[in-house]
């Protein structure tokens, strides 16, 4: 077994030798192919008994190529198969991963453009209503704790995970902006010794975002965010009781990761697995897919008509169509998104 430094150091010369000497990954990205390439060894090859050849390198995921593949297979969800089969490639530069990658990407990008849901999220999915009945369950909770206690009370840690659920539910509710993922969250330090040109923070009315998964195509590599008022005077509130370095936390007083975030809403959501990329769904389904449909009536209105005989209402048809497009382009960066990768703005700001 290798390191995670050798690993990451891998992928950087893998990248080089695809796009040349002055190219480089993100640091985000590098943890992404880094934690799928380490899912897959442990997965795969350290569980194999015919495998021989032991070591992390480029050189055994392609030697047992066949094995990985038929080990994807068994993933439902055609996204995850694509981050699978994206540091498979980052890590071998293997033509087979990389024609996989593209070819499940596809795939998936046909799920969102179609609004469908894969079978882990019918088995699991919530309505907005059943949504905000568990927000407002676990807002009576925290506010039961924080007007039964004293102001120089110390909360017991089960107490302080109490609390937290309903940040959590706060953060990914799309009340006070659109939903964000999860590690934008579990990156964010409230105290402590924060890097302003590395960590996620909150300064005064705003979120300070270094670290999230587009953070490659903003101009500056980070994005602010105003802090709405009320939300601010319920982060005031969390932040004055939580004496650990970050915003969210687990039982052992250690930040939470991508699956311990996911593993909590699991629990808030009586064991239903409610993921932030399901929430980011539903608010699409039932938010965003209204004015997306909305601007696609209209262009398909359009596309009736005669230009010859209803040039202006075409003109005005068009134009409404791109003021709700832009609108949702907007929305959509505002969570962390890529409107480059959008399926349905993607010739917005060509």
């Amino acid at each position: 077994m290798i390191s995670d430094d050798e690993i990451r150091q891998i992928l950087k010369e893998k990248k080089k030798e695809r796009d040349g000497t002055g190219a480089e990954l993100s640091s985000n990205s590098l943890e992404f192919y880094k934690q799928h390439i380490k899912t897959i060894y442990k997965n795969v090859i350290s569980n194999n008994n015919n495998i021989k050849r032991k070591k992390l390198e480029p050189k055994l995921y392609v030697i047992h190529k066949l094995d990985i593949i038929n080990n994807i297979k068994s993933y439902e969800n055609p996204k995850v198969k694509t981050n699978l089969y994206s540091s498979l490639y980052a890590f071998t530069n293997d033509k087979d991963y990389q024609d996989l990658a593209i070819q499940k990407q596809k795939e998936y990008q046909m799920i969102v453009k179609k609004q469908e849901r894969t079978k882990t999220e019918e088995e699991n999915w919530i309505t907005r209503k059943e949504f905000m009945n568990k927000l407002e369950e676990h807002k009576l909770i925290a506010e039961n704790l924080w007007s039964s206690k004293s102001d120089n009370y110390k909360y017991t840690m089960k107490e302080l995970l109490s609390i937290q659920n309903y940040i959590i539910l706060v953060l990914v509710s799309h009340i006070y902006f659109p939903i964000r993922r999860s590690e934008d969250w579990t990156e964010m330090k409230i105290r402590g010794d924060i890097d302003r040109e590395i960590h996620n923070e909150i300064d005064g009315n705003r979120f300070i975002f270094n670290k999230f998964k587009t953070a490659q195509f903003q101009p500056d590599k980070r994005q602010v965010q105003t802090i709405k008022p009320a939300l601010k005077k319920i982060l005031d509130k969390w932040i004055s009781i939580n004496p650990n370095e970050y915003l969210l936390i687990n039982a052992k007083q250690q930040k939470l990761n991508h699956t311990t975030f996911y593993q909590r809403l699991t629990k808030i959501f009586g064991g239903k697995k409610v993921s932030v990329n399901m929430l980011r769904k539903l608010n699409y389904t039932e938010g965003y897919g209204l004015a997306y449909r909305k601007s696609k009536n209209k262009r398909d209105e359009a596309n009736t008509l005669d230009p010859e005989i209803y040039f202006e209402k075409i003109k005005a048809l068009l134009a409404e169509a791109c003021e709700v497009e832009k609108q949702l382009a907007n929305d959509m960066k505002a969570g962390g998104s890529n409107i480059r990768n959008a399926p349905h703005y993607e010739k917005l700001f060509t």
